[in-house]
């Protein structure tokens, strides 16, 4: 995030891609085991909270983002970096001014400088448009498949 832009090419280019190798096969190792780790404790939680009773209060909703489609890949479903070290969202602009405007007006800035840096890169890694248009499908079907459930159970009490 504070690394100077003019200096990210050396990292941004075919040769520093190979020396980053190993550190970006550590990361999806480490995005993998969250992923797995995270829907386990999510599933549990869930679990907890609708234990004992008559209907479900909460449902999880897997993330239906492929790994094929992470960061990083030839179509992700994530908002990525662009080539200017932008975020590629529509909304950059927008969050860039409303930045600026919120952090001038804190009185506690945990991050100093880095925070404003943390709002502009807010959208970074969560769903685009494709992405959220498959978790806005993920969810119309979970609710789908326990509504259907919610009434089966029903009609055989």
């Amino acid at each position: 995030i504070s690394f100077p832009p003019k200096l990210q090419s050396g990292l941004n280019n075919p040769l520093g891609r190979q020396f980053l190798k190993p550190l970006r096969n550590r990361m999806a190792t480490r995005s993998r085991i969250w992923l797995t780790e995270s829907n386990r404790e999510m599933r549990e939680a869930i679990a907890k909270i609708n234990d004992g009773r008559d209907r479900r209060r909460a449902i999880f909703v897997e993330s239906p983002i492929a790994e094929e489609y992470s960061y990083g890949t030839k179509k992700p479903q994530l908002w990525e970096i662009s080539k200017n070290h932008l975020p590629n969202d529509e909304t950059y602009d927008e969050r860039k001014a409303g930045c600026a405007k919120v952090f001038s007006e804190m009185k506690y800035q945990h991050y100093g400088r880095l925070s404003k840096r943390m709002c502009e890169l807010a959208s970074v890694a969560h769903p685009n448009v494709e992405g959220s248009k498959a978790y806005a499908e993920a969810i119309k079907n979970s609710l789908k498949a326990n509504v259907f459930n919610s009434q089966q159970n029903l009609a055989g009490k």
